[in-house]
């Protein structure tokens, strides 16, 4: 082939990989012409004279046409190439980002359902506190007005065994129907316990003392199967709380747990920390308030609870023993007593794997000295007395135990009658002792009416509700004196020749 052709492929290329194939033809046919008019004979003319020429002239179209074809499909074969890879890093990086947000939402999908169950473990929680405290208030209701009765029983089986020579018969059945009558008073002093009506007697005590009292004293009742295990882990584990109420949860949180591995032995283990829970930290109660707490833990190995036990485990009379065996008050008077001391209590429990109960309580940091105070002698008077209480059996039984002093008494049931025969001789009365809870006007309302008619009298008042009425309110509405039924003679008679004798130093 001439040179002239050759000199014009690299143009058809040119055309061909820059704007396609059409172009390049068009560029063959053109660069076919320039060369037949400028390069071959003769010049200057479209004319082909010789063979060669127009064979020459024909391989350069169709070498032109096929260099377009094959340019043209390099260029097409290179861009698909490069969308692919395009494409591919596009596949690529969306799955990536496919995969790392599933992975969010799988957190963020494990997260919500701990908190749904956190949620609502709290309100299963928060529905147990709520109906505990339902069946507290019932059951102190109750409570309240079954001490009454027996306060009347307790008191009249006393008076009437002073009366009866200790070798007699009679003393005898009277101091056995005594006895029951005690047990039905400790009842009700559990049931007060669980409602947290019951009074306190609350000081500074190092509950690992406590511990060790308790199990100084259950040890030789525990089967030799059962072993103990006592630890503590802090020195700080001074708590302000009742001695009594805190030996009884003690008692009742062990006896649970050696109960429960009374048939395959075990180990019992009682531990006692220190935590604080910091302002805005997760607690391990709900609504736990900030601040720093001892921790009573009481662990066995023994069978463990199932879920619809545990749902109960606080309930009144609730048990899982045979008859005969516990009332079911045990840990429903635990839960009060821990709550009236602004404490909590949580328990952990699985079938198998044993159970663990622990108590927060707050500490304390103070340290108080308390003295002995001696306890006034009994003595009696002559001055005239008003008792008012809408219970016939204890008017009564204080009326004859403050007559037997020497006082002159006068007993009503009716606030309204008392108020009415106060306010026809004010003056022929030293001393009024009156109820709290009585129909019509309240202790605190006839105390009131009283005082108006003269601010000078002395009034006592009585009350077995700490939660209703205390005695610095009692102080502050003008009452000098202020018991906690149940009252016994002793008291009585020590609480009205203070408040007597107070007054005549004035």
């Amino acid at each position: 082939m001439d040179a002239p052709f050759v000199t014009f492929y690299p143009a058809v290329i040119l055309a061909s990989l820059l704007c396609g194939v059409g172009p390049a033809l068009v560029a063959t046919v053109l660069c076919g012409l320039i060369v037949v008019f400028w390069f071959l004979e003769p010049v200057n003319s479209f004319t082909v004279e010789t063979v060669g020429d127009i064979v020459a002239l024909a391989v350069f179209v169709a070498s032109g046409i096929i260099l377009a074809i094959i340019s043209h499909r390099l260029s097409v074969i290179s861009a698909e190439r490069t969308q692919r890879d395009v494409l591919q890093k596009a596949h690529d990086e969306l799955e990536k980002r496919i995969r790392e947000r599933t992975t969010e939402l799988q957190q963020a999908y494990d997260q919500l359902r701990k908190e749904s169950r956190d949620r609502e473990q709290a309100e299963q929680q928060l529905l147990r506190r709520q109906k505990l405290e339902a069946l507290g208030t019932l059951a102190s209701g109750i409570a309240h007005d079954f001490k009454n009765i027996l306060a009347g029983v307790i008191g009249f089986c006393e008076m009437v065994l002073e009366t009866l020579t200790p070798d007699s018969r009679e003393h005898k059945r009277l101091q056995l129907a005594l006895k029951g009558a005690y047990r039905g008073h400790d009842l009700v002093k559990q049931i007060l316990a669980f409602g947290r009506k019951s009074e306190q007697d609350k000081k500074p005590l190092a509950l690992k003392e406590i511990v060790e009292e308790i199990l100084k004293l259950l040890k030789p009742t525990f089967p030799s199967t059962v072993e103990i295990v006592s630890r503590s882990y802090t020195d700080d584990d001074q708590i302000f709380a009742d001695s009594g109420q805190m030996h009884q949860v003690m008692m009742n949180l062990c006896t649970n747990a050696v109960h429960a591995m009374r048939d395959t032995g075990g180990v019992l283990e009682i531990g006692i920390s220190g935590i604080v829970i910091a302002e805005g930290a997760r607690a391990p109660f709900p609504g736990m308030k900030p601040g720093e707490y001892v921790v009573l833990e009481v662990s066995d190995t023994g069978s463990g609870m199932e879920p619809e036990t545990l749902e109960r485990i606080f309930d009144p009379f609730f048990t899982t023993k045979r008859e005969g065996e516990g009332t079911g008050l045990g840990l429903s008077v635990s839960h009060g007593i821990v709550r009236s001391h602004d404490g909590y209590i949580v328990v952990e429990s699985e079938p198998g794997k044993g159970s663990i109960f622990r108590v927060y309580l707050p500490g304390f940091k103070e340290t108080t000295s308390t003295g002995v105070k001696e306890a006034p002698s009994l003595a009696g008077g002559r001055e005239r007395i008003l008792i008012v209480d809408d219970e016939d059996i204890l008017v009564e039984l204080q009326r004859q135990r403050l007559s037997d002093l020497g006082y002159d008494v006068v007993a009503i049931t009716s606030s309204l009658e008392a108020l009415n025969i106060f306010r026809e001789g004010p003056d022929a009365f030293d001393l009024v002792i009156t109820d709290q809870a009585m129909p019509n006007l309240t202790g605190m309302d006839l105390a009131a009416e009283l005082l108006k008619v003269r601010p000078d009298i002395p009034i006592v008042l009585c009350t077995g509700h700490s939660d209703k009425v205390s005695s610095e309110r009692a102080r502050e509405g003008g009452i000098q004196g202020f018991l906690m039924k149940p009252v016994d003679k002793h008291e009585m008679a020590v609480a009205v020749r203070r408040v007597l004798d107070t007054k005549k130093k004035e």
